[in-house]
């Protein structure tokens, strides 16, 4: 999965010149974005360090769009087993939570489900572990990524999802807060203050709250 852009490859080679493709395609900042630091660099340095746009190379990639939430922790014991201990059991109570309230959340060794939003009977969402995201004294470390056409229904309020494109991310997450984040968080657009730790608007910039 490739963050806050919500796209998913089904398979990635390790092939050198495959590589170089991908990153020039999908990892190196938009012209727009690059830092004006670079400037003083001859355009032939600056055109190297810049998304390709080409079309046709990007649609070269076996890539589907994410249209359903996703649920990051990070469940990394290497270094400090609180991730480690901590990860497994937000993943459970993330996907229990999720479920009772009709979402199909597949299981951990599944492929993600990609579609169907949260309209209807349809609802899906992906929940996950992942390595290392900073900061093993804010054990749990959760993600919550919403797709940016991800739509809100919850009670009588329908519409874009207040949070729809963004991602957020808390800190210090413990069992007991799962249902609050499934229900502030991802059904009604909320964001949690004493647990927010950061975010990330759909354009790849600093989230800020206050």
């Amino acid at each position: 999965m490739l963050l806050p852009s919500f796209t998913y490859f089904e398979r990635l080679s390790t092939d050198r010149p495959y590589l170089r493709s991908f990153i020039r395609a999908f990892l190196l900042p938009e012209r727009q974005n690059l830092h004006k630091m670079h400037s003083v660099l001859p355009e032939t340095i600056r055109e190297k360090m810049v998304r390709d746009e080409d079309q046709d190379l990007r649609r070269s990639f076996d890539l589907h769009k994410i249209e359903t939430p996703v649920v990051l922790i990070c469940g990394h014991g290497g270094r400090d087993q609180r991730c480690g201990v901590m990860g497994p059991l937000l993943q459970a109570d993330f996907m229990n939570a999720l479920e009772r309230l009709g979402f199909t959340v597949p299981a951990a060794q599944e492929l993600p489900v990609l579609g169907a939003g949260c309209k209807g009977a349809d609802r899906t969402a992906n929940v996950g572990l992942i390595s290392h995201i900073g900061g093993h004294k804010f054990a749990g470390n959760v993600i919550v990524y919403l797709p940016p056409r991800y739509g809100l229904e919850h009670g009588k309020v329908e519409g874009i999802h207040p949070l729809a494109g963004k991602g957020i991310w808390y800190g210090r997450v413990e069992p007991r807060h799962v249902e609050g984040i499934v229900q502030e968080t991802i059904m009604s657009g909320r964001i949690i203050e004493e647990l927010f730790r950061g975010g990330i608007e759909a354009d790849g910039t600093v989230l800020r709250i206050h």
